[in-house]
C-alpha cells in the first residue's frame, strides 16, 4: 500500500507539473502572439504605409520631372525649326507644342 501511495503521489505531482508547464507554454505563446500583433498594427503597418506614400510621391515627382523635360525638348525642337525657317526665309506656321497657333509677326 505504501508503494502504491508513493507512486500515486508521484504520478499526481508529475501530472500537475506537466499540466502547469503546458498551460504556461500556451499562455506565453498566446501573449507573444498578442504582443506581436499589437506591435505590427501600431508600428509596422503605419511605417509601411508611410513608405508606400513616399514611393508614390517619388513616382509623382519623377513623372513631373520627366514631363517637364519632355515638354522642354518639344519646345526646343519647335524653336529650332522656327529659327531655321526664319533664317531660310520660309514661312513658319507650325503650331507650338502647347497646341496654339504661332502668331503672325
Amino acid at each position: 500500500m505504501a508503494v502504491f501511495s508513493s507512486t500515486a503521489e508521484r504520478v499526481a505531482v508529475s501530472g500537475l507539473t506537466l499540466a502547469i508547464t503546458i498551460f504556461s507554454v500556451v499562455e506565453v505563446s498566446s501573449f507573444t502572439m498578442i504582443a506581436a500583433d499589437y506591435f505590427r498594427r501600431k508600428y509596422l503597418e503605419p511605417l509601411k504605409e508611410r513608405q508606400r506614400e513616399e514611393g508614390r510621391e517619388e513616382g509623382r515627382q519623377r513623372g513631373l520631372e520627366e514631363g517637364r523635360e519632355q515638354n522642354q525638348r518639344l519646345w526646343e525642337d519647335w524653336n529650332e525649326r522656327r529659327m531655321k525657317a526664319e533664317a531660310d526665309g520660309v514661312p513658319f506656321d507650325e503650331a507650338p507644342p502647347s497646341g496654339r497657333r504661332a502668331k503672325d509677326e
